[in-house]
């Protein structure tokens, strides 16, 4: 994973990097992310550590070129530097998938795009959906809700809030406007995410029931 994994992420960070030197944001309240409307646009091939046996891409991969596309995404908008200047981390604490159409055959150009979909005072859900690259097939082939935190050295859990206004500069009437249950995010993200989190209580009440088992 390291040989492969690491490098791949490492691109993606540059890459994100690279634009955010050569075009800095200055308008960010309509930062590319922020919106259903406005996503991150992250592109890569099916290539060959991605593609199994089936010819198609393996489920596994799209939970790396999600994470891919994270890392160009924080890269690009400035995100990734507040981080490092607050010595700060973003935690993936959950994901679920839905595999709709598969991404084939080999070196298949496909995009993501991504956007956070709500955000609290103590954990954000992004929205990744994979697409054929081409135009006229927009259909949505695979789609990911991953639930993230981020944490501050010693102090641990942060408000992702005030991270994302102090160290983003995302205006905080914006994130206002994606915090869950009082912004105007859309429907189905809100009951997507309140899906999302009752199947979650479900599995830790699982996971205790099975701690009990082997104390």
């Amino acid at each position: 994973m390291v040989f492969v994994h690491v490098p791949r992420a490492l691109w993606s960070t540059a890459k994100g990097y690279m634009k955010f030197k050569r075009s800095p944001p200055t308008d960010f309240s309509n930062l590319p992310g922020l919106s259903k409307s406005n996503p991150h646009i992250y592109t890569a091939r099916a290539g060959l550590f991605d593609v199994d046996y089936l010819g198609h891409m393996n489920n596994a991969a799209y939970f790396s070129h999600a994470e891919f596309a994270r890392w160009e995404w924080m890269s690009e908008n400035g995100t990734l530097e507040g981080m490092l200047k607050a010595k700060a981390a973003f935690l993936v604490a959950g994901a679920t998938i839905r595999y709709r159409r598969d991404i084939r055959p080999l070196f298949r150009t496909f995009r993501v795009e991504s956007y956070l979909a709500q955000v609290d005072e103590r954990d954000l859900w992004i929205n990744h959906t994979f697409h054929h690259a081409e135009k006229g097939d927009g259909r949505a082939r695979t789609q990911v809700l991953v639930r993230g935190a981020v944490v501050q050295g010693k102090k641990g859990l942060i408000n992702p809030m005030e991270f994302f206004n102090e160290y983003g500069g995302i205006p905080m009437d914006v994130l206002d406007r994606l915090k869950v249950g009082e912004g105007e995010t859309t429907a189905l993200d809100h009951e997507n995410v309140a899906k999302y989190k009752t199947l979650d209580d479900s599995m830790k009440a699982a996971a205790a029931e099975d701690d009990k088992t082997r104390d």
